[in-house]
């Protein structure tokens, strides 16, 4: 089974985002966390179901928010390379990406 592997760049991220909707309404970020778990449940259980986005960046999205998971498939890891607000622009994301 593989495990997941932040960069430091995408834990920032979950922490901003967090923190944004725990602003918003108090216990939203714990909610926020949950659907986000959820995702990498099913990132781990199955590694190809983000779909591709940019080489070999695939993109999942959580559920309930505005928001999606950037991470590459390894055979023995999966690496979360950003998770961010969707409502960027693309170019935005992308350039983020590398």
């Amino acid at each position: 089974m593989s495990r997941i592997v932040h960069l430091l760049s995408a834990d920032i991220d979950v922490h901003n985002a967090y923190e944004y909707y725990e602003d918003l309404a108090e216990g939203r970020g714990a909610v926020f966390m949950r659907k986000l778990n959820a995702a990498y449940g099913l990132i781990i259980r199955f590694p190809e179901s983000g779909r591709l986005f940019k080489g070999t960046y695939r993109r999942l999205l959580v559920s309930d928010f505005p928001y999606a998971i950037y991470y590459t498939p390894y055979s023995d890891r999966i690496m979360i390379t950003a998770v961010l607000d969707i409502r960027q622009r693309p170019e935005t994301i992308l350039r983020r990406l590398g």
